[in-house]
């Protein structure tokens, strides 16, 4: 299985590549041409022998094609390594040859094993090829073992490195590197890093090449550690060799050196250290304070709502509490099942296929949900599924937030059917009151003829009788007028944006016979513009008006003020009187049909004005109350909504 690794990694990786093909290219090309300045950097140095650079160039090449498509010529590459190097090394063993180091072309440079890579360099490569071919497999025991065999391979590259910065006499030096050359040692290096950056998860690889403290802490100290320790012991064996100080001044020269730039280091890192110590108690002060937030809201979601987890199947992964008790199955019950357990067979197919479409695109679906428990009862739930997505844009999982409300479900469903009860009801009483008409104009009628005809012919008691029918047929008429009209209110009007002044005006106008009669006084305030239906509305103001001039005291001139606030989402609008009051048992029998609080013989009327105005108020999305002292007078408060459409 092929690690994944970043863009920028990959660029360095094949970068490298190509600069290890290109320098081992370059020394085959000298050792074809005979070029010793193309097959050594130093010309007192090891020389890079043509089967190193033939090594470097198949190595480089496997790291240029490690791909899936690509395999078969990464494995020929890694094996035609790993035999020279083996080969090699069973030369040095037991000091036989075939003529391979000079198979391809002949070394004249070298006095000691021409053409022979050096030993060190030969185990590198057997080292090399071997983590190459564990780093494909997908136990992390084979990826780590193959990060330890490059970390040996550092380690002679670095020793080799040393002995030749130091100038250490190579005659004098470890037989392992005995011929090793510089390119040879930095190529290695190369490599290595490459390698580590394609598996930078392993063993050293992510003890070095990860972002962690102590990996940081490593990268800090590595230049201290080797380089500082490197160049001083070059400078002062310089020194030296020149006769510019004896070695007695040298060794105290180099411990005040080493010891000074040690101070400052470690006071650097220190102060370096300190700078990321605090702001990492400033990211842990942060993801503290966070994950006490992300508690508390999900605690307020566990505690108000029914959340699942499910993944990208549909498979629920997480259930909370809440959820098992409004569904009744244990969490052990739920947990590896789809949502199909909890189907109620409700919604069509296309319903869910469309949430499906919503959800997999990415967005978040919400809408009810009609759903079965494991008892067999039915609930609703308000839905919202929210899909996460992982850092490649892909859906992994799905977030599924329900509310129970089946309440809210029945009241709704009640409400619309008690909405169609008081429609039948509206067009009933609209029918009714209308079919009544005719037989009492008859009834009228005929009682009018009786009285033409024979009213002459009647006793003083039979005249009595008529003029009692008489009565009540007029009462009656006005009673199935007023239920009409009721049921006639807000039929085939429309809204318009009206002035409630200039509409008060046009009631006054109307009312100026019985405001005359009556001394009555009338003060109306600002009042504002607002959108109403403008038939009804000076219906409303109008039937106000009438009662508080008929209901007055005697003796008493009437006085009417008209005011209004803004009260945000509504006007309320207030008519107070000094007429005869209302006592408190009446507030809410006073809003009724056909309701007279006084006898007819005192006060006029069918009793029906007031349910008018109740209708009219209910129609602007209002509500109508009134505050009342019995011999003080009446003041009427309504509201309006300002978001009628």
């Amino acid at each position: 299985m092929l690690e994944r690794i970043s863009s920028s990694s990959f660029i360095i990786v094949r970068a490298i590549a190509f600069l290890v093909i290109a320098i081992s290219g370059i020394a085959i090309y000298g050792w074809v041409v005979d070029s010793f300045d193309l097959i050594t950097l130093f010309s007192d140095s090891a020389t890079m022998k043509f089967n190193t650079a033939l090594c470097f160039c198949l190595t480089g090449f496997s790291v240029l094609v490690f791909s899936r498509k690509r395999h078969v010529f990464h494995k020929i590459a890694i094996f035609l390594t790993f035999a020279i190097g083996v080969y090699t090394v069973l030369e040095y063993a037991f000091a036989f040859s075939f003529s391979l180091d000079n198979l391809f072309v002949k070394d004249n440079l070298s006095s000691k094993y021409p053409g022979r890579m050096s030993l060190g360099t030969a185990i590198c490569f057997i080292l090399m090829a071997t983590a190459k071919s564990f780093s494909r497999y997908r136990a992390v025991k084979f990826k780590r073992k193959a990060i330890y065999f490059l970390g040996v391979i550092l380690l002679i590259c670095i020793l080799s490195i040393i002995t030749f910065v130091l100038q250490i006499p190579i005659a004098g030096s470890v037989f392992l590197i005995d011929t090793m050359s510089f390119s040879t040692s930095v190529l290695f290096i190369l490599l290595c890093f490459a390698i580590f950056k394609k598996n930078n998860s392993y063993g050293l690889a992510r003890s070095y090449l990860k972002g962690l403290a102590g990996n940081r802490l490593m990268k800090f100290l590595f230049p201290f550690v080797l380089i500082l320790p490197i160049t001083l012991s070059y400078v002062l064996l310089q020194l030296i060799s020149n006769g510019k100080i004896d070695i007695e001044s040298g060794i105290v020269l180099y411990t005040l050196v080493f010891t000074l730039g040690g101070v400052l280091y470690v006071s650097f890192l220190g102060i370096k250290l300190n700078k990321l110590d605090f702001k990492r108690k400033k990211l842990q002060e942060f993801f503290r304070t966070s994950n006490e937030e992300l508690n508390q809201f999900k605690y307020a979601l566990d505690q108000s709502c029914l959340t699942t987890i499910t993944n990208a199947e549909g498979v629920i992964t997480y259930a909370n509490d809440r959820f098992c008790e409004i569904s009744k199955y244990s969490r052990d019950e739920i947990l590896g099942q789809t949502n199909e357990i909890l189907t109620s067979n409700f919604h069509s197919k296309s319903f869910f296929d469309n949430m499906w479409t919503t959800i997999k695109s990415g967005e978040v679906w919400t809408g009810g949900i009609k759903t079965k428990a494991k008892d067999g009862t039915f609930f609703w739930v308000h839905t919202a599924i929210v899909p996460f997505k992982d850092k490649d844009g892909e859906v992994y999982q799905y977030l599924d937030i329900r509310q129970d409300i089946t309440k809210e479900k029945t009241l709704s469903e009640q409400y619309e059917n008690l909405k169609l009860r008081n429609q039948e009801i509206e067009q009933f009483t609209f029918i009714a009151s209308h079919d009544l008409q005719e037989p009492l104009n008859t009834l009228k009628s005929i009682v009018n003829l009786l009285v033409e005809e024979y009213g002459p012919k009647l006793d003083d008691e039979a005249k009595k009788y008529m003029g009692f029918m008489m009565e009540t047929t007029s009462r009656m008429e006005l009673l199935i007028k007023g239920l009409l009209d009721y049921s006639r209110l807000g039929r085939d009007n429309s809204l318009e944006s009206i002035s409630a002044g200039e509409e008060v005006n046009r009631v006054l106008d109307d009312l100026s016979f019985i405001i005359k009669e009556s001394d009555a006084k009338i003060y109306v305030e600002k009042l504002p513009s607002l959108k109403v239906y403008p038939i009804e509305f000076r219906l409303l103001i109008q039937n106000l008006l009438v009662n508080s001039v008929k209901f007055s005291r005697k003796g008493v001139v009437p006085e009417i003020k008209i005011s209004a606030l803004d009260k945000g989402d509504f006007w309320e609008f207030t008519l107070a009187d000094n007429g005869i009051g209302i006592e408190k048992e009446y507030s809410q029998k006073v809003f009724a049909i056909f309701t007279r609080l006084n006898h007819r013989d005192d006060f006029e009327g069918t009793g029906i004005g007031l349910a008018h105005c109740e209708k009219i108020v209910r129609l602007h999305g209002g509500t109508i109350w009134f505050e009342s002292k019995v011999g003080v007078g009446t003041t009427f408060h309504f509201t309006i909504s300002k978001n009628l459409t």
